[in-house]
């Protein structure tokens, strides 16, 4: 069953945006639940969700990658990059989101106890298919992914 969706932005120096849930203190990606205005599109929910968590604009501050979202937990989880800086306009309610910032995945590495479980569950598929991480995120590699230009 699908309960959500959500992003895995990176940046250019290959960090990825994370947000903090003020109840649990866990770290995790862009996400929620699905919408009445979402029409049923899960693609729809993960834009509405990362705007009002952090404030940043699908087309205007990342691009999104057209490849097939990948299944991570119960949520599909979209791909894009992010050209944001800083995280103003987050429209979340008080009390859901307490923090927005970028990682690197060495930054993330041996932090299970402060990350949510579809981040530890992605961290250690991205192990699992790379085991030196080095200086490049392995889930989008040495170039940067393809993008919607509109």
């Amino acid at each position: 069953m699908l309960v959500g969706a959500g992003f895995i932005l990176r940046n250019a120096q290959y960090q990825i945006l994370l947000v903090c849930d003020a109840r649990s203190g866990r770290w995790g990606f862009p996400k929620g639940h699905p919408e009445r205005c979402d029409l049923g599109q899960p693609i729809n929910t993960a834009i509405r969700e990362t705007w009002e968590e952090t404030g940043l604009k699908a087309l205007e501050d990342y691009s999104i990658d057209v490849g097939k979202p990948r299944r991570i937990g119960k949520r599909l989880y979209y791909s894009g990059l992010s050209n944001a800086t800083s995280f103003e306009g987050a429209t979340a309610p008080a009390g859901e989101i307490s923090s927005v910032r970028w990682w690197s995945v060495e930054e993330l590495a041996g932090r299970e106890d402060v990350l949510n479980s579809d981040l530890r569950c992605w961290l250690k598929k991205m192990r699992y298919r790379s085991p030196s991480l080095g200086s490049r995120s392995p889930v989008f590699g040495s170039a940067p992914a393809p993008h919607l230009s509109i």
